[in-house]
């Protein structure tokens, strides 16, 4: 570790900006550009796909208070391209990926092989297991804006304890504009170190660090402001106006329908313990506060500090729980350990690798990963699926191997004693919940145990960063054989043509409710999609108009809940159900001139066109001349 160390030199973060800002443009022009959120948000707000104003969708993207949609809507009014748009969301979530733990491993041990090393390991997807509320992604995917707030977060981390406390200070600024539900974390931070950090309370440093802090929040205030002058007013008649009460369809929904916003006990625990764990047995070495591996220590401590006390008054209060703590997400947080977790570790490690030679499980690690693809064909299916398909066996055990190095730095045998304990239960703990992970994690401590005293490899030995880059071109080659670019099937692309040559390129298509960019895909205004029930929270005022239109069009009350435990389709015996005349009614009301339904339902409609999974239908009334 790095004890006063001064920051890190603008040579390595241009290195590293550049290493992985090629790293993520060829990987996404190699794997093909994939469908982006924002784009579809930007297609509303640029007015490319059209919809009526009082629909859910216009009045809840225009009060979107997120640059990453804003500023890809601002790119739209320059250029429609598809290719771009969405290339450029796949580029920097690829690069908010690997960039912020590249960098917080550089900033704690000085060198880059172990910020590749880390990097490498996000890459290979040991972590996507350990997920809370949200998946933790690797690669580009349609949800971007989650994973790219928390790799800004991770970045402010990363910079702070860089040295760059100013550049850290202003991205700090701008996060709540990027990503609100990720800003808590990073105050905290910010706050407990300025507090932590023995400076002067208003010496000249922290007045820089203030005022750079406040133009980040000034940004952050006039996108701000843009969004509440561009927001819609609320409908006042029509099919989405209705009386009820937003309030009380908000606490129907928060009971029955907000699965994101639930009590969470899942594997994220595992990793968020083992991160508090390892956090807390660096803090008590009592390393200095210029020590970057002590802001690491500081970010976890912070992220539990919000995380478990929300999670113990949700559990103790239930429904009567506050709506702001619920509908801030917070569980979600725990991804941020989840992440943080493998830099953690590779630092730990690499601090023991300067004279043991702990860095070998790293290597053995990396090794394994690239060999992973091979064992497919030699295991069993259902072996190599249980134990090296998810890859989270490899994360359990570099966490053994950084625990024992963790304890190795205890001079003192009382408090190594204790920490050992305390690293016993956790590993007792973990077996209990997940028997492989804690056979590994013990095999990584053996591991390290065993080779504690042996000679060291010399400090410039380039093993670890030679297969670190090895398995990065691996899953190139790999991502490259599974290529798509802006998939787009079939069917699909018939009904853009149908309705393309029937001059129907702005009509309203009534959708499936748990579709996923298909508004994209068609280049069309669709009814809903599997977010739109999520907005209730985001927006409550436009609950009544969800409450109405989810009632009235696809029979699901958001208020009562399913009719029966796990059971949310009830459209498939509506639709079915519904007579011509009833669909007419239903089309004229919601503005919407074609429906695209399952194959396997039988619609009272006209059928225009015939796919394997899906069908188009039309309704009449509406298509015929007035």
């Amino acid at each position: 570790m790095q004890s006063g160390a001064p920051p890190l030199p603008p040579r390595a973060i241009a290195h590293a900006v550049a290493l992985w800002g090629v790293f993520s443009l060829v990987a996404v022009a190699l794997r093909g550009v994939r469908w982006d959120e924002n784009y579809e948000f930007a297609q509303v707000i640029a007015g490319a796909v059209p919809y009526p104003p009082d629909h859910p969708l216009p009045q809840y993207v225009f009060s979107m208070f997120s640059l990453q949609t804003q500023g890809l809507a601002w790119l739209m009014r320059l250029t429609e391209s598809p290719l771009l748009l969405n290339g450029l969301r796949n580029v920097l979530f690829l690069f908010m990926t690997v960039f912020p733990v590249h960098l917080f491993a550089v900033a704690c041990t000085r060198e880059t092989r172990w910020g590749i090393v880390a990097a490498a390991l996000v890459l290979l997807g040991i972590h996507v297991q350990f997920f809370s509320t949200y998946p933790v992604q690797v690669w580009p995917e349609l949800y971007s804006n989650g994973q790219v707030g928390l790799g800004c977060a991770l970045l402010i981390a990363a910079l702070y304890a860089g040295g760059w406390r100013r550049a850290a200070c202003l991205i700090a600024g701008l996060l709540p504009a990027l990503h609100l539900g990720q800003f808590p974390p990073v105050a905290l931070f910010l706050a407990a170190t300025s507090l932590l950090d023995g400076e002067a309370p208003f010496s000249r440093e922290r007045w820089r660090l203030a005022l750079c802090g406040a133009a980040g929040l000034t940004v952050s205030g006039a996108v701000w402001l843009l969004v509440w002058r561009q927001s819609l007013p609320l409908p006042v008649s029509g099919p989405y106006f209705s009386t009820q009460d937003p309030g009380e369809i908000l606490h129907g929904y928060m009971q029955h329908w907000a699965s994101h916003r639930a009590l969470t006990f899942d594997t994220a625990h595992l990793s968020m313990g083992a991160a508090a764990l390892l956090a807390a047995c660096i803090l008590a070495r009592r390393p200095t506060r210029q020590d970057a591996l002590w802001h690491g220590a500081i970010y976890i401590a912070t992220l539990c500090a919000i995380v478990w006390p929300i999670m113990f008054i949700h559990y103790a209060l239930g429904v009567d729980t506050p709506a702001i703590l619920v509908r801030w997400m917070p569980y979600r947080l725990m991804n941020h350990a989840t992440v943080v977790l493998i830099p953690l570790c590779v630092v730990v490690l690499a601090g023991a690798g300067t004279h043991k030679r702990a860095t070998l499980l790293l290597i053995a690690v990396l090794a394994g990963g690239i060999l992973r693809p091979l064992a497919a064909y030699f295991l069993p299916g259902e072996l190599f699926a249980r134990y090296l398909g998810g890859g989270e066996g490899f994360l359990f055990l570099i966490l053994g191997g950084a625990a024992a190095s963790a304890l190795g730095e205890f001079p003192a045998l009382r408090a190594r004693s204790f920490w050992m304990g305390a690293w016993l239960c956790g590993l007792a703990l973990t077996a209990w919940f997940h028997q492989f992970g804690g056979a590994c994690a013990a095999a990584g401590c053996i591991f390290v145990l065993a080779v504690w005293r042996r000679p060291a490899f010399e400090n410039g030995w380039p093993w670890a960063a030679v297969l670190g880059a090895t398995s990065c071109i691996l899953l190139l080659v790999q991502e490259a054989r599974h290529r798509e670019q802006l998939p787009l099937s079939s069917f699909e692309a018939d009904v853009r043509a149908l309705l393309a040559q029937r001059g129907d390129d702005r009509a309203l298509i009534l959708v499936r409710h748990q579709q996923e960019g298909l508004q994209a895909r068609l280049y069309h205004p669709v009814m809903t999609d599997m977010a739109t029930i999520t907005w209730v929270p985001y927006k409550p005022a436009i609950a009544p108009s969800l409450q109405k239109l989810y009632t009235e069009v696809y029979g699901i009350d958001l208020m009562n809940g399913p009719s029966s435990p796990g059971f949310d389709q009830p459209w498939h015996t509506v639709w079915p159900g519904r007579t011509r005349a009833e669909w007419v009614r239903l089309a004229k009301a919601y503005e919407f001139r074609y429906v695209m339904a399952p194959a396997f339902m039988a619609l009272d409609l006209p059928r225009v066109l015939e796919g394997a999974s899906d069908h188009l239908y039309e309704v009449p009334l509406l298509v015929e001349p007035v």
